[in-house]
């Protein structure tokens, strides 16, 4: 029942039935802990964790996840060091939490600590604790100990793949990701979205035309061309290589758009000198109801840089008041 208030959304109907409950066992304080994290309760979830009675790995597991899911990573390596203190062992989930709050706060001692626990207990083999390794020593500028845990892994998948790839981004070692996407084609390690977009960021960064082409290439075969979120990724790699043509192309094949998209595409032809283009395919957002916002008009005011189309400028200022 306490789960399926929560699941609704009725979290006063929840609070109402767990206080009338004549027993409260320990599912159902999990069950109220666990309703108000996915409900972003979470000071109400940690002033109901503390009045507990007993916990178990779950109950340690929810608030560590709540607290991680609402990006509040300094509690949970608190509440993670308190658990360890209780002798109750983390679990797979409970280990991927900390290890995020971890990577999110740049704490590489307990990181560090985590790790060994990891090894000990064997959840090393998980490709799922290995990706949340491989994330927080990336994020901890430990490129090295991140390509150890992607050495040692048993298995490789697109999901640890996928890590040391971002991982690499992040720390602008561009060249490295992009091998890294390469050898997973060559493994037959199908990429996902995200890959192809981490891929595309790191062709984008290095200006690198053939290989964003080549990367294009691999989103078609794959069916993933049509996507969003890989077709704005496309957009603005073609835009920063200056390959404007090909990103309008990309542009009209996508079924889907969204804001980024529009303004990628506006601003792409507006740096390029496209004016024409970019004030024609600003009609076509004023005509398809999707509404500018502050990059739209960025992109605007870079056609005023050409004298050609101050006037048409100023008219779509207007719009704008």
């Amino acid at each position: 029942m306490i789960d399926g208030f929560f699941r609704f959304g009725q979290v006063e109907r929840a609070e109402r039935f767990f206080k009338q409950m004549p027993i409260r066992d320990l599912a159902a304080w999990n069950a109220m802990l666990h309703g108000y994290c996915e409900n972003a309760r979470v000071d109400d979830a940690m002033k109901l964790f503390e009045q507990m009675p007993s916990r178990n790995v779950i109950s340690w597991t929810s608030m560590i996840g709540g607290l991680d899911q609402n990006s509040k990573s300094e509690e949970v390596l608190i509440v993670f060091e308190r658990m360890f203190k209780s002798s109750v062992v983390p679990n797979q989930t409970t280990l991927m939490c900390a290890l995020s709050a971890c990577a999110n706060a740049s704490s590489l001692p307990l990181g560090v600590h985590i790790h060994g626990h990891v090894f000990k207990s064997g959840f090393c083999l998980s490709v799922f604790v290995c990706a949340s390794l491989i994330t927080f020593y990336t994020n901890c500028k430990r490129i090295e100990k991140a390509t150890q845990v992607f050495n040692e892994a048993v298995y490789r998948n697109v999901v640890i793949c996928m890590a040391f790839l971002t991982g690499y981004g992040l720390n602008g070692r561009h060249v490295d990701g992009l091998k890294v996407f390469s050898d997973m084609m060559r493994a037959s390690v199908l990429p996902n979205q995200s890959s192809f977009v981490s891929a595309l960021n790191s062709c984008c960064s290095l200006e690198s035309l053939d290989r964003g082409k080549e990367v294009h290439a691999s989103t078609v075969k794959l069916q993933l061309g049509s996507d969003v979120f890989v077709g704005n990724s496309l957009v603005v790699m073609y835009n920063k290589c200056g390959a404007v043509d090909d990103a309008v192309e990309v542009f009209k094949r996508l079924r889907e758009k969204n804001i980024v998209t529009w303004n990628a595409t506006i601003c792409g032809c507006a740096q390029h000198g496209q004016g024409m283009w970019a004030m024609e395919l600003f009609s076509q957002m004023i005509r398809g109801l999707v509404q500018p916002d502050e990059i739209t008009l960025t992109g605007l005011l870079l056609l005023r840089l050409h004298s050609g189309m101050l006037q048409k400028g100023r008219c779509l200022f207007r719009y704008f008041g």
